[in-house]
């Protein structure tokens, strides 16, 4: 529904200040501390996060130590690379296309925010069975972090602070017991502060 379709949301979107207009200065590729956003600035921040993410990070731990021996954790952490990349790219221009799909419509049918742009366009735009398919999995993707996170909390929780120091000698039973009770806690918690 863009005038121009694919290349047309790039263009707009580019036109209107969307398309990191750094790209085209002198200043973004030169080394200098002092400014916010440059080509150095973004690889160092990327690689930090991500070799935080892989190094301390629970939930990546969980999943790389899942696998059989380290030549296959370090081929799941390429894996991850390569299929991030390209995923990270397809979220960038959707929400290019969003915004340009909404910025060449009358101001009446616009969002009231730039946060609400892509669901309004999920509940209006697609077809009916599309919007609930979306939903289921976009739930399935938060209860996915949300278990894996809650794990995470209740292994450390039981390892870290219940063995270590309040029943070292405690029997695998207890332990179990003790972390169902952690999980349900927290996940409480997070219904709690969530509502």
């Amino acid at each position: 529904a863009v005038p121009g379709g694919a290349w047309g949301v790039v263009e707009y979107a580019f036109d209107h200040g969307r398309g990191m207009p750094e790209l085209s200065q002198p200043a973004f590729y030169q080394f200098d501390l002092y400014l916010p956003l440059t080509i150095w600035t973004i690889t160092l921040s990327t690689a930090s996060e991500f070799l935080f993410y892989n190094s301390a990070d629970q939930i990546a731990i969980q999943r790389l130590l899942a696998t059989p021996g380290y030549r296959h954790a370090k081929r799941s952490m390429w894996m991850y690379v390569c299929l991030g990349t390209p995923v990270m790219c397809v979220l960038w221009y959707l929400g290019l296309a969003t915004f340009s799909f909404y910025g060449q419509q009358p101001s009446s049918l616009r969002p009231q925010t730039g946060d609400l742009a892509l669901f309004r366009f999920i509940a209006d735009e697609l077809p009916a069975p599309l919007p609930g398919i979306i939903l289921s999995a976009m739930l399935a993707a938060v209860m996915s972090t949300l278990d894996s996170g809650i794990n995470a909390l209740s292994t450390v929780a039981t390892k870290d602070i219940y063995l270590r120091f309040l029943r070292p000698q405690a029997t695998e039973q207890s332990q179990v017991k003790f972390s169902r009770f952690i999980t349900l806690m927290t996940g409480a918690i997070a219904i709690a502060f969530g509502l």
